[in-house]
């Protein structure tokens, strides 16, 4: 699976503060083969999904203003 997993008009309708349902589309939510983790965090340069086992993954950086993304494959 390929960055990002949602349209860009959704990822400018968060960045922006227009989107219906924010919550829809940032934070966890479960893929076919895994799950994929979404944040707005606008003064951020980098970003990480620390898990309890100590699996550390590096989210993409879709957005200059700060729109993050990971794909967690194989997690539930």
């Amino acid at each position: 699976m390929e960055y990002p997993t949602i349209s860009f008009d959704e990822i400018d309708a968060v960045v922006g503060g227009y989107h219906a349902d924010p919550f829809a589309v940032l934070g966890p939510h479960r893929l076919e083969d895994g799950v994929v983790v979404r944040a707005f965090l606008p003064l951020a340069q980098s970003a990480n999904v620390d898990l309890a086992d100590g699996q550390s993954f590096a989210m993409a950086r879709l957005k200059e203003d700060g729109f993050f993304e990971v794909i967690l494959p194989g997690k539930s």
